[in-house]
């Protein structure tokens, strides 16, 4: 799917070499800033979201979004307003925001939603009438929770993660987690096969791996996270990568003008390899290699020229 400044879309199917745009269903009033496809081998579901809006789909039976399954819509607010000021629309019905709808009801559930809207409300309070940007969005394995990166529009560098849940059969937009940090700002996020979210955050300065599981409602102090509390960073986090199985590639731009990359696992965040580079790393991509058991680790550097690794 490709998203377009006029709010339309565009989907093709690489096997049949159909293609089909956008009428009037799915079409967003602004830009198409970012997607995701809920994944499935029959009845695959996609997202799309502009300035303040998300949709998704009902399953797509060919290359046709032909029906709208919800619309999250973050409404033009003034300062200060919080998240329960926020509506959750579906078929012109306010539903965000009503805790009937989260199900099941209960006092962990309910503190999350607290600190969401804590959260929101500080950040849009000096976010201007145009609203939130998404820049990344990403479902799960099994399509059960959506992952968003997010800013005011006025303000790019303070992003924030939200996960919401699907409920109610796709007809239900529920936020359950968040995060926004005032010393890095996240700019990357992956799921890993074990539904949990790997979240890459940087600074001019530092850098920090956070590991979120959306179903965690009761122990987010032990939810892994690199380096450790009281550790520094070994310098700027300029790109992160991760495997499904969840092996981590981290590169660094130290403070000496040269660079590291560094290899770890997100069950304990240990440390399986380091590695310091003449050039600062300005990309790394790490892929299954699944002829035989191991990884490609793909470097691109700030100087030019690429290198592949097989770890």
């Amino acid at each position: 799917a490709i998203g377009m400044k006029s709010g339309s879309f565009s989907v093709w199917d690489t096997i049949s070499g159909e293609v089909s745009v956008s009428g009037k269903a799915g079409k967003h009033r602004q830009e198409v800033t970012a997607g995701t496809w809920a994944q499935s081998m029959f009845a695959p579901a996609l997202a799309l979201a502009s300035v303040s809006t998300i949709k998704v789909s009902d399953a797509f039976q060919g290359v046709e979004w032909e029906s709208t399954a919800l619309k999250l819509k973050l409404p033009k607010a003034m300062p200060g307003e919080s998240v329960a000021g926020l509506s959750h629309q579906m078929g012109g019905m306010s539903t965000f925001g009503d805790t009937s709808r989260v199900s099941p009801p209960s006092s962990r559930r309910k503190s999350v939603r607290k600190s969401i809207t804590k959260m929101i409300k500080k950040r849009r309070a000096r976010a201007d009438m145009e609203g939130m940007a998404f820049s990344k969005l990403a479902f799960n394995t099994s399509g059960r929770w959506l992952a968003t990166l997010s800013y005011p529009t006025t303000a790019p560098e303070e992003t924030q993660v939200v996960v919401y849940e699907l409920q109610d059969s796709r007809s239900a937009l529920v936020p359950v987690r968040e995060m926004a940090s005032d010393d890095v700002a996240p700019f990357d996020l992956v799921w890993l096969i074990d539904n949990s979210l790997v979240v890459f955050s940087g600074s001019a300065t530092s850098g920090r791996i956070d590991v979120i599981r959306p179903d965690n409602m009761t122990a987010y102090s032990t939810e892994p996270s690199y380096p450790a509390a009281g550790v520094q960073a070994p310098g700027a986090l300029t790109s992160g990568a991760a495997s499904p199985s969840g092996l981590l590639a981290l590169a660094w731009r130290t403070p000496t003008g040269g660079g590291a990359i560094t290899i770890l696992s997100t069950s304990e965040m240990q440390i399986l390899a380091e590695m310091p580079t003449a050039s600062p790393p300005l990309k790394v991509g790490l892929q299954p290699d699944f002829t035989e058991d191991g990884h490609h680790l793909t470097i691109s550097y700030e100087s030019g020229g690429v290198q592949v690794w097989r770890i």
